[in-house]
């Protein structure tokens, strides 16, 4: 096999891979971005549902039609409102329209650390490895803030800004979609984790 032969061998296999991946990802995430692009400018998540929609169709694989709708509505009112396709399916900015990118992920990793701050519970096991009772601890709004403040070493009016911008969308998430939001280190911070364990986890 030429050199040149292999490349595009390799190259081959990498959409391959790549598809398989996009094909994974579950329409119930598709949805929660759809509706998350709605109202936050993120091109890289864009051009991802974007290329599991086409992956999908592409593959004969069912597509919800009310999927489509959610994505192709929102789209194509605001190219009536005069905006390009770029703009409309949210690959460019539209000025004006959206929180300023420099802190968008920055207050979407705080928003996730307060809401999982206060969802933190901690379950005890009996010896056979059965959960026997689970206690929720009661962080209350004030509680969560101050930690999320001192962790990301910002100021508590920071933290509760930049909750203000997302909490009513990202309150309504599963944990396994926040921790997305999350670096190893803020899981690890946060000390949250799904049952079940070996031991007593807060």
């Amino acid at each position: 096999m030429s050199k040149s032969t292999k490349l595009d061998v390799d190259k081959e296999l990498a959409k391959l891979d790549e598809l398989r991946k996009l094909r994974n990802i579950s329409l119930d995430e598709l949805f929660t971005l759809i509706e998350y692009l709605k109202v936050n400018y993120d091109p890289e998540r864009s051009l991802k549902v974007i290329a599991c929609l086409s992956a999908r169709m592409e593959s004969d694989d069912y597509v919800p039609p009310e999927l489509l709708q959610a994505l192709i509505k929102h789209a194509f009112a605001l190219i009536m409102e005069g905006k390009n396709a770029d703009q409309a399916f949210g690959l460019a900015p539209i000025r004006g329209r959206y929180a300023r990118p420099n802190n968008e992920s920055r207050n979407m990793q705080i928003t996730a650390l307060v809401i999982l701050t206060l969802r933190k519970q901690i379950y005890w096991k009996d010896a056979n490895g059965k959960i026997i009772d689970l206690i929720l601890q009661f962080i209350d709004w004030e509680d969560a803030v101050g930690q999320v403040s001192d962790y990301m070493e910002l100021g508590e009016r920071t933290v509760s800004r930049a909750y203000g911008e997302y909490g009513s969308f990202f309150s309504s998430l599963e944990n396994k979609l926040l921790k997305g939001y999350l670096s190893d280190d803020d899981i690890a911070q946060l000390s949250f984790k799904e049952p079940p364990y070996d031991d007593i986890v807060t």
